[in-house]
């Protein structure tokens, strides 16, 4: 049961092998080596564990589609794989860093409205 899955990937951390199938092998390396601790059910019972989270293990999801040109995705993508963005991509990129300008001077001009007199920084002490 060892080595089936390659490649797996938990909370942003990799590991060589799926969780479950890790489990899965140590149920088994317990019943060898107390092979007189457990009854001949509890053996039976953490057979039929060992099976299920090799399921799992095997039927892991398949990744996730790339993301489609035009897309702020689509230009991290282009970035990472060392590509130069295509001109959708940088388009969609362009659109979001204006949007975020837009808001951090919208939130920013909320801080020093002229209603309040002063600006929350130069207000405090």
């Amino acid at each position: 049961m060892s080595g089936t899955t390659a490649g797996f990937t938990v909370r942003g951390r990799k590991y060589g092998r799926h969780p479950a199938e890790v489990t899965a092998d140590r149920l088994g390396d317990h019943l060898q080596e107390w092979p007189g601790k457990f009854s001949r059910a509890e053996r039976a019972a953490i057979a039929d564990v060992r099976i299920a989270l090799q399921r799992v293990a095997d039927d892991k999801p398949e990744p996730p589609a790339p993301a489609e040109c035009g897309t702020v995705g689509a230009w991290q993508r282009h970035r990472r794989q060392g590509e130069k963005p295509c001109a959708p991509c940088k388009a969609a990129k362009a659109k979001e860093m204006r949007d975020y300008r837009t808001k951090r001077q919208q939130r920013d001009a909320a801080l020093t409205s002229p209603a309040q007199g002063t600006s929350t920084k130069e207000g405090r002490r």
